[in-house]
């Protein structure tokens, strides 16, 4: 996939919106589904444990909600509006790339399996989570002559990103980046109204390549 246009580009920011929006649920349930107390039959060391496995999971979270509010920001830079549907849980088979197993799931081993899974690196090879195997294989292509815009097929997060970083740069080179980045700052949120780590207002070509790469480093599909 190609991203040659600004509808294009704001339909696959779209698209990102909605996958961070769903990750982000993913790992709330999970980190409340976690026990609480000794009442609930553990003992203390076993919830010394579990308090930071929690912890580790809600930052993890708030993670994923800087990297919404990052799309949010960009959308809105290049004269979007704000994106937050998101389809009901589990996602249907279609609305994302096959392998992107989407549905609320308590804590377990194959639960981290499957986030371990979805926020892999490019180049590293990684076993889905057993209770996690996609129902339907297929393969999300555009046929030639469509007339609607279309995200495209991706096997990782970070290839996503990586097709939206070469749309910024390849409309921004087609319109001027003046052109593209025609949004008003005031519409965008970042501190010290939202303190979220790495939040920024974007403006530019390199502010928004800034924000992408605050989202890969993070964790969400690094490509290393």
């Amino acid at each position: 996939m190609k991203i040659e246009t600004r509808d294009h580009l704001l339909s696959t920011l779209a698209e990102a919106s909605e996958l961070e929006h769903n990750l982000m649920c993913l790992y709330l349930y999970a980190a409340f589904s976690l026990k609480q107390s000794t009442a609930e039959g553990i003992t203390p060391a076993e919830l010394d444990a579990i308090t930071t496995w929690r912890k580790e999971i809600l930052a993890i979270a708030g993670q994923e909600m800087t990297h919404l509010a990052l799309v949010t920001n960009l959308t809105t830079a290049i004269g979007g509006s704000a994106h937050l549907f998101r389809a009901g849980l589990p996602a249907k088979a279609g609305y994302f790339p096959s392998d992107f197993v989407i549905e609320l799931a308590p804590f377990s081993l194959a639960t981290l399996d499957h986030f371990i899974f979805l926020e892999r690196p490019e180049d590293r090879e990684v076993q889905e989570g057993q209770d996690f195997q996609p129902a339907h294989d297929y393969t999300r292509a555009a046929p030639q002559g469509r007339l609607m815009d279309y995200a495209g097929e991706y096997e990782t997060v970070g290839q996503l990103y990586q097709l939206i970083e070469e749309g910024i740069e390849g409309v921004s080179e087609t319109l001027g980046e003046k052109n593209l980045f025609c949004g008003a700052r005031s519409l965008q949120i970042a501190p010290p109204e939202l303190e979220l780590e790495g939040l920024i207002l974007i403006h530019d070509q390199a502010s928004a390549l800034t924000a992408i790469n605050t989202i890969v480093t993070q964790g969400e599909g690094a490509r290393t």
